[in-house]
């Protein structure tokens, strides 16, 4: 057999292209419209358990991740999500249906539009045209209909977001957009997809994401390929990396938003979690790219409830819980590249009387896996086992300093 190529780098697991990690095979599930039902959660997650080893994750794509499986179970667990409605059966839509969407839809009554209603047609869209399967994995869609829990603050390849009472087309790199009806948004987004395909099929080295494309070609023609008109710039949007936790209201009706500590939760965790929520009303759960799960429509009187099992469980109910602050990826021995053990070291960092409201993303190796964005300070794990500190940076900046253990770390980011 063919050792596992764990070091590959620029593709992402789906059902069908397990990625061999530390403790397994790790498949990704991308429920459409970023929802599940609660039937349907339950069922994954005892899959996950009689397959793999029972750790989900969830990912800042709002994407569910299945770890420690083996090359004799993962068939199994993948043609049973095909069979919930969870995945597609043909492979190469599959790799292409990365359609990150803003988790409430028509739950939502201060949403411009129903943001599940679009998504499915930006993915009946893609999947219509064969050409757009050269996408690269990484390549994604994003469809925000703002309102209460607005994507303002999260980047995709090409995004469709409510802007006032307008639809905007947009492509990452860029603050030029093009308007146009909710009718022809999805084909709007597939024409600006096409375009990245046709440009790249002329390119020796082809680019990868569609802001490379920008730096390199410019949006006007990018947007003149796609048949669309840009307008003129906007201010750039921020505010990435919200944290969503605890029970909160807009109007009618209310939903419960539990978070995952560093995007982890188990299988039986998730199962409770999602009996519990069915029991107080909830038919589904939305993922977030802020590594919550969303339960629409739970009643107000069973709320508590829910909430004191999700705290019971080690999940976490209030924003100002320190564990918020972190991103961290699985790190050893879960992850082949991992040299330290990250979560464990997250847990101490969250023990810590840190200053409120910094950001700390804790890397097991140089690629960054649990934050693409800057942090306060950001822990870079080595071929030593020590970390590295960069201040105000990633994890792939010049660090201010090398060869500092977990205590050490922390002293330095307490100001010692």
């Amino acid at each position: 057999m063919t050792k596992p190529d764990t070091k590959r780098q620029g593709w992402c697991p789906t059902l069908f292209e397990p990625m061999p990690a530390g403790d397994g095979l790790l498949v990704r599930l991308k429920p459409s419209c970023s929802n599940l039902s609660i039937e349907a959660a339950i069922a994954v997650a005892e899959a996950a358990s009689l397959y793999g080893n029972g750790i989900v994750e969830l990912t800042s794509r709002a994407n569910l991740q299945f770890r420690g499986f083996s090359s004799s179970t993962v068939a199994d667990f993948s043609e049973l999500a095909v069979s919930l409605g969870l995945g597609s059966a043909d492979p190469r839509r599959e790799k292409i249906r990365n359609v990150l969407t803003s988790p409430l839809g028509g739950d939502d009554p201060d949403a411009l539009f129903n943001s599940h209603v679009l998504a499915s047609s930006v993915e009946t869209s893609i999947a219509s045209y064969p050409d757009l399967f050269a996408l690269p994995p990484k390549f994604g869609f994003l469809v925000d209909g703002g309102g209460a829990l607005a994507l303002s603050g999260v980047r995709a390849d090409i995004m469709i977001r409510a802007v006032g009472d307008l639809i905007s087309i947009e492509v990452d790199g860029s603050s030029e957009f093009a308007t146009c009806s909710a009718t022809d948004a999805a084909e709007a987004a597939t024409s600006l997809a096409r375009a990245f395909v046709r440009v790249n099929a002329s390119h020796d080295h082809p680019f990868g994401r569609m802001r490379d494309l920008v730096g390199s070609l410019g949006t006007r023609a990018i947007f003149d390929i796609a048949g669309l008109k840009p307008c003129s710039p906007r201010n750039a949007r921020g505010g990435s990396n919200v944290s969503v936790s605890g029970l909160l209201s807009f109007n009618s009706p209310r939903y419960l938003a539990v978070s995952l500590p560093y995007g982890e939760i188990s299988a039986d965790q998730m199962i409770g979690l999602a009996t519990a929520a069915r029991t107080a009303g909830a038919g589904r759960l939305g993922l977030t790219p802020w590594r919550s799960l969303v339960f629409p429509g739970i009643s107000l009187p069973d709320a508590d409830h829910v909430k004191a099992w999700a705290e019971s469980a080690g999940l976490i109910t209030r924003p100002c819980d320190p564990r918020l602050q972190i991103a961290a990826c699985p790190g050893s021995p879960r992850c082949a590249n991992a040299t330290v053990r990250s979560r464990e070291d997250a847990d101490f960092i969250a023990s810590l009387d840190l200053p409120e409201r910094n950001s700390v993303h804790i890397s097991a190796c140089g690629k960054g896996c649990a934050r693409q964005t800057a942090a306060d300070f950001t822990l870079v794990g080595n071929l030593d086992g020590l970390y590295s500190l960069v201040r105000y940076g990633r994890a792939t900046d010049v660090p201010e300093s090398h060869g500092l253990n977990i205590e050490q770390a922390a002293q330095r980011m307490r100001g010692s």
